[in-house]
């Protein structure tokens, strides 16, 4: 079952580490301006997202990216 979906654009944001380095770290900014660390989706190798990110034991939210990998669209699903 698909609870939403989102349009995403992916982007970057710099963080510091506890060292005081700077890290850049890939984000997917939402339309409504809500944001995903890239990092926390598993690359997927078959079925229809090119990633997915567990949000819980029940739901999880599947990534598809479009063709130019800039772009793409979240979906919460259960």
């Amino acid at each position: 079952m698909k609870y939403w979906h989102k349009r995403v654009t992916l982007d970057h944001e710099i963080t510091m580490d506890d060292e005081g380095n700077e890290e850049i770290v890939a984000v997917l900014v939402a339309e409504d301006g809500d944001t995903y660390l890239l990092g926390d989706f598993i690359r997927s190798d078959g079925g229809r997202y090119d990633a997915v990110m567990g949000v819980s034991n029940t739901s999880a939210i599947g990534l598809i990216l479009g063709a130019d990998n800039d772009t793409g669209i979240i979906q919460a699903f259960g």
